[in-house]
């Protein structure tokens, strides 16, 4: 797909998950051709962000960074920049609540993959389900992920010698 296709529907362009999909969505933003200069589409991402903080639980840990992750994609999709931060970030990598890279995974019963800290805080405000399915999730149920934090540094490992990135 090639973001000077309009027409494009946001949910199909790499980069953009689920959770940043939904505050497009609920700032009126469905299709590329949405995020093109208007007149104040940046305070619509973040009012959106806001307002599905105060409506799902999900979404009350992080507004202002989701709704900032949200107005930088859409400026990269005006400028034609790829959505890769700061580098391809393979799905299988990212926390299923945020859809942010996992640093720190755990997984819980149902197989979704979460943040220590993002899962963890939402639990200890009083979450008792598995913010994805519903499912009643407690924290003594999250297991390290340490499979899947090793294959997450070894692919950016690899991504960033294959750059010629390479840290002392």
């Amino acid at each position: 797909m090639k973001l000077q296709d309009m027409d494009t529907h946001l949910s199909s362009v790499e980069g953009v998950g689920p959770i940043t999909f939904f505050v497009f969505e609920t700032a009126g933003f469905h299709r590329v051709s949405d995020l093109y200069p208007r007149n104040l589409q940046n305070v619509a991402i973040h009012n959106a962000a806001h307002q599905l903080s105060k409506e799902n639980k999900l979404f009350q840990l992080y507004p202002d960074a989701l709704a900032a992750r949200c107005i930088d994609i859409m400026f990269r999709i005006r400028a034609g920049i790829p959505l890769s931060y700061p580098h391809p970030v393979p799905e299988w990598s990212l926390c299923s609540m945020t859809y942010e890279q996992l640093v720190d995974p755990v997984i819980a019963p149902s197989g979704h993959n979460f943040e220590r800290t993002i899962i963890e805080k939402w639990l200890s405000d009083g979450g008792t389900t598995n913010p994805v399915n519903g499912e009643t999730l407690t924290s003594d149920q999250l297991i390290p992920n340490h499979a899947l934090k090793d294959a997450i540094v070894h692919s950016v490992t690899r991504m960033r010698h294959a750059r010629g990135i390479v840290y002392a």
